[in-house]
């Protein structure tokens, strides 16, 4: 059930906002990792659809680490209005609280600067 019309839409952007390119690639990855292993399963926790992509032990596991650490270091708005963390689901970051909305929030260079 590949998805490839969907992946490249997705994938290719504009590269008007970094927080929209980096929400199309997330949709691109979820659907390849999803069309790998021929299931829908996970949500949106691409974090969990790499680690059970790569198994243990792999090259993939440091870089889905990686992700959710970066992802856990944007503000966003939670369900109940307070100030909660991008999780591994990477679609609360529809919701991001940048610092042009709310003080304290992410900046350009947050959004665009890789986890440590």
């Amino acid at each position: 059930m590949p998805h490839s019309y969907a992946r490249a839409a997705f994938g290719r952007l504009p590269k008007v906002n970094p927080l929209l390119e980096i929400y199309g690639t997330l949709v691109a990855l979820e659907l390849a990792l999803k069309d790998h292993r021929n299931s829908m399963q996970h949500g949106h926790d691409v974090v969990q659809l790499a680690q059970v992509v790569a198994g243990t032990g792999s090259g993939t596991n440091a870089a889905a680490t990686q992700l959710e650490r970066a992802l856990s270091n944007l503000p966003c708005t939670g369900k109940n209005g307070d100030v909660n963390r991008v999780a591994r689901n990477y679609a609360f970051l529809r919701y991001i609280r940048h610092v042009d909305d709310h003080p304290g929030g992410a900046s350009q260079d947050d959004i665009m600067r890789p986890a440590s």
